[in-house]
């Protein structure tokens, strides 16, 4: 897989942080600071668990370990990762 790589994933865990499967079996980490351009307060408010929302893979570390941002994807699509929570 190439660095950045732009995918579609479903959000599996949502706690401090959003783990978002990319391919079956695979999970990346979408770190709070990564999900929108403003700042989310709470990480519920942005996404919840099954949502499917663009991702891009921005590291894999020595361990494997795949970090994600849905904040670069967006912004590579003009989407509305800065225009502030759904609905508001």
């Amino acid at each position: 897989m190439r660095v950045p790589a732009d995918l579609q994933g479903r959000l599996q865990k949502n706690k401090q942080a959003s783990f978002v499967e990319i391919f079956a079996g695979t999970e990346g980490l979408c770190h709070v600071s990564q999900l929108a351009e403003h700042r989310v307060n709470n990480i519920h408010d942005e996404v919840k668990e099954g949502d499917e929302m663009p991702v891009k893979v921005i590291d894999i570390d020595r361990d494997g370990k795949i970090k994600l941002s849905r904040k670069e994807a967006m912004r590579g699509r003009g989407g509305d990762a800065g225009k502030g929570p759904a609905g508001a």
